[in-house]
C-alpha cells in the first residue's frame, strides 16, 4: 500500500475508533441510588404518610406497586426515602411511573438536599397530573449542592377529596457515593522535632441555582403526566408567591418542613404549610430589599392546628444587602393566634419604618409549637410591600427579639448566567471544515444542559433511559460515517492509482 493510501486508511480507522470511544463514554450509566423502587419488598426503605403497598394499585412490572392514598380530611399522602452520606457532585435524576387509580389528585416529585445538621440547602420539585394509565415521569437536578450530606427523595399526592396515586419502577441515577478523604496522622520520630499540624481547608458555600423551566399555558392538553410548576430557591430580593400558587417558590425555611396543601386554603388552589416536630421555634421566610426611608407592612392569613402555641408575623431588619448577619431590629404582628381555632385569621404588622441604615429585611411567618408533638400552621395571601401612611408612623423597633438568630446570606440572590453554546455563526471569521460544520450544527440544535424533566407516554420510549442517550447515538453515527468515508477514500485512491 502506497504511503498516501496508508495515510487515508489510518485517518479513517482513527476517526471510527474515536467515535466508538465517544459513544462508549457517553453511554456509561450512572449508579442506581434508590432502594426498593419497585416495591417488591413492600414498604422497606420507605417512610411516609398514608402510603401503602397493600392498596389496590396494579403493578406495572413485577408483582407489587406503591400507593399514595389521600383521605379527604387530610388532603395529603407522602412517601419518602433518605439517602445519607457524602453526596457526590454531579447530576441526579429520579424517574418512575405513576397512575391515577381513583379521584383527582396532583403528584409532587421532589429532590430535597440537606446538610449534616438537617437544614435544607436546596429543593427541586415538579408538580404533575397523573392519568388513568401508567405514564413515565422524570426530574433532574443538574448539580448537587457542595455541602449536601443527605438527599430526600419525596413523592407527595394532594387532593381535595379521596384519591389514590399508584407508583412503580422508581429509580434515582447519580454519581457513585463519594468517599471521605483519609486524614493524615502524625508519626513519632526518634528525635523530637516540630510536629506538622493539619490546617483545615475552606469549604465552598452552597449556592442554590435558579432554573427557568417553561410551564404549559392554561388549557394546554399534554398526554401522560403534565408538569405545572417547578420549585427553586429564592430567585431575587423581591417578595413573591404570597399565595403559594407556585408551590413554595421564593420561600425558605428555618427548621421544620415547608410544603403546600390544597386544604385548608383561603384563596386559589393552594396554601402554605409549615410543620414542626420539636419544641424549637420555626419560620418560613423570604429576603427582600428595602428602602430605609419608606414604611413597610407585612400581612397575611394564618390558621393553626392544636399543637401550635403561637403563630404570628415578623419583619427582621438588616444592615446587609442580603439579609445576613445580626438583625438590627424586629417588628411583630399586632396580634397572634394559637392552636385550636377554626378558619384563617388576618394578621398584620401595620406600617413599620425600618431602622436607619437598613438595606434588607427577612419577612417571616413564625411558628412557636406548644410542645414536641406535631404542630402545623397554614398560611395564605401573605403580602409585603410599601405601606401608605395616613398618619405619623409608629417608631421603629430598637432591639431584636430574644429568639432572633444570626443567619447566613440568602442563597441564589442573582440568577446564574446562561451557558454559551457555540454555533456555526459564531465562527464567521474562519471557514469551518465539513466536520466542524456538522459538529457546530449539532451543538446549535441541542439544548444544554439536559432538560430538568421530560415526559413520555406509557407506550413511548425515552432517549437515555438505559444509559445510552442521544449524544452517544450522534457520536456513534458521525464516527461511523467518517470511518466509512475514510475506508472508501482509501479504496478509491487505491483503484485510481491502479495498485
Amino acid at each position: 500500500m502506497a504511503p498516501r493510501q496508508q495515510v487515508w486508511f489510518r485517518i479513517g480507522v482513527g476517526l471510527g475508533f474515536c467515535a466508538l470511544l465517544m459513544a462508549a463514554a457517553g453511554g456509561v450509566a450512572a449508579d442506581q441510588r434508590l432502594e426498593n423502587g419497585g416495591f417488591e419488598d413492600g414498604s422497606a426503605n420507605w417512610a411516609g404518610v398514608s402510603f401503602s403497598t397493600s392498596s389496590d394499585c396494579p403493578a406495572r412490572s413485577g408483582d407489587a406497586a406503591g400507593g399514595l392514598v389521600v383521605d379527604a380530611d387530610e388532603g395529603l399522602a407522602q412517601a419518602q426515602q433518605t439517602i445519607n452520606g457524602v453526596i457526590a457532585a454531579g447530576a441526579y435524576t429520579i424517574e418512575g411511573y405513576a397512575l391515577l387509580l381513583d379521584g383527582t389528585a396532583s403528584l409532587r416529585v421532589a429532590l430535597v438536599w440537606q446538610d449534616a445538621g438537617g437544614e435544607q440547602l436546596n429543593q427541586t420539585t415538579r408538580v404533575l397530573t397523573p392519568s388513568a394509565s401508567y405514564a413515565r415521569f422524570s426530574l433532574t437536578e443538574p448539580a448537587a449542592p457542595p455541602n449536601a450530606r443527605r438527599l430526600l427523595v419525596r413523592l407527595s399526592a394532594t387532593s381535595d377529596g379521596d384519591a389514590v396515586i399508584c407508583l412503580d419502577g422508581l429509580s434515582l441515577e447519580g454519581p457513585p457515593p463519594a468517599t471521605s478523604t483519609p486524614v493524615a496522622t502524625a508519626t513519632a520520630t526518634r528525635t523530637p522535632t516540630a510536629t506538622a499540624t493539619l490546617t483545615p481547608t475552606a469549604t465552598s458555600v452552597p449556592v442554590a441555582v435558579a432554573t427557568n423551566t417553561p410551564i404549559p399555558p392554561a388549557g394546554t392538553s399534554t398526554p401522560g403526566l403534565t408538569p405545572t410548576a417547578i420549585v427553586v430557591a429564592t430567585p431575587s430580593l423581591r417578595f413573591v408567591n404570597g399565595g403559594f400558587e407556585d408551590d413554595v417558590t421564593g420561600w425558605q425555611k428555618y427548621g421544620g418542613e415547608l410544603d403546600t396543601v390544597t386544604a385548608p386554603r383561603r384563596n386559589g388552589s393552594r396554601a402554605g404549610a409549615l410543620t414542626s416536630a420539636t419544641t424549637s421555634t420555626k419560620w418560613a421566610y423570604q429576603v427582600v430589599a428595602i428602602d430605609p426611608d419608606r414604611a413597610y407592612e407585612l400581612a397575611g392569613y394564618l390558621q393553626a392546628d392544636g399543637g401550635v402555641g403561637a403563630a404570628y408575623l415578623r419583619i427582621s431588619w438588616y444592615e446587609s444587602a442580603d439579609g445576613s448577619g445580626s438583625a438590627l431590629a424586629t417588628d411583630d404582628s399586632t396580634s397572634r393566634i394559637s392552636g385550636g381555632g377554626s378558619g384563617f385569621t388576618y394578621l398584620t404588622t401595620g406600617p413599620r419604618t425600618p431602622p436607619p441604615g437598613s438595606r434588607s429585611a427577612r419577612v417571616r411567618v413564625m411558628l412557636a409549637p406548644a410542645g414536641a408533638a406535631a404542630a402545623t400552621i397554614y398560611m395564605d395571601d401573605v403580602s409585603f410591600g410599601v405601606a401608605t401612611l395616613v398618619a405619623a408612623p409608629p417608631p421603629a423597633s430598637t432591639v431584636a427579639a430574644p429568639d432572633e438568630v444570626i443567619e447566613a446570606a440568602a442563597p441564589a440572590i442573582a440568577p446564574v448566567a446562561a451557558t454559551s453554546i457555540p454555533t456555526a455563526a459564531a465562527s464567521a471569521s474562519r471557514t469551518p471544515t465539513p466536520f466542524a460544520q456538522v459538529a457546530s450544527s449539532i451543538q446549535a440544535g441541542t439544548p444544554l444542559p439536559r432538560p430538568a424533566a421530560f415526559l413520555d407516554s406509557a407506550t413511548a420510549t425515552e432517549s437515555g433511559a438505559g444509559g445510552f442517550d442521544v449524544f452517544s447515538a450522534i457520536g456513534l453515527a458521525i464516527g461511523s460515517a467518517l470511518a466509512i468515508v475514510g475506508f472508501g477514500g482509501a479504496l478509491f485512491y487505491q483503484r485510481w492509482r491502479g495498485t
